[in-house]
């Protein structure tokens, strides 16, 4: 069991690097991508270095966007073939994904580190957000950049502020759900 994290890790690694390089990037949208990531990545770190897991939670958090992406296309597909196609993302990306985090934050805390608080599967949570927010708002950002109509670097800027100013959504979503877990089931 303790080669199951890292087994995950690299396969998820794996399919969400197919998955960056298969995105149109342009020169603006990959530098403004890269700056987002590595601003919010070196905040995480510095503001959670003091936690057990953290770094281990930024890698899953980033491994993870792949098979995210992949597992919403499918059902996307899915949701078409049984004219469902409305429903769109927002009604089943949150499954998908929060599945993944909350898995991330057990397998972390399981084996990865020796939690003995409960606060520390809320900052692995939070952790996991963050890898999580970045990766897939490099992919948001260079989407976003080539549907600006008015010029690569305008566009660029503006996707990168959108995407700023939701970044804590997934830290603060995968955090709670952490600690709705280690409250029900670890510490009760």
């Amino acid at each position: 069991m303790k080669l199951l994290f890292p087994l995950l890790t690299a396969v998820s690694l794996a399919c969400t690097v197919h998955f960056q390089l298969g995105l149109a990037y342009v020169p603006a949208s990959l530098i403004a991508a890269l700056v987002h990531g590595m601003v919010w990545i070196l905040l995480s770190v510095l503001g959670l270095r003091k936690h057990p897991g953290t770094q281990f939670g930024l890698l899953w958090g980033a491994a993870c966007t792949g098979p995210a992406v992949l597992f919403n296309n499918q059902l996307f597909d899915i949701l078409a073939k049984v004219h469902l196609q409305w429903v769109s993302a927002a009604g089943f990306a949150p499954v998908d994904e929060e599945a993944l985090k909350i898995l991330g934050v057990v397998l972390i805390c399981t084996y990865c580190t020796q939690t003995t608080r409960a606060v520390d599967y809320v900052f692995v949570g939070i952790a996991v957000g963050m890898g999580f927010t970045v990766f897939e708002d490099a992919a948001f950002i260079a989407r976003m950049t080539l549907e600006n109509l008015e010029s690569d670097t305008t566009g660029a800027v503006l996707a990168t502020f959108i995407r700023g100013i939701g970044v804590v959504n997934h830290p603060l979503y995968a955090g709670m759900a952490a600690y709705g877990l280690v409250n029900r089931f670890c510490f009760p």
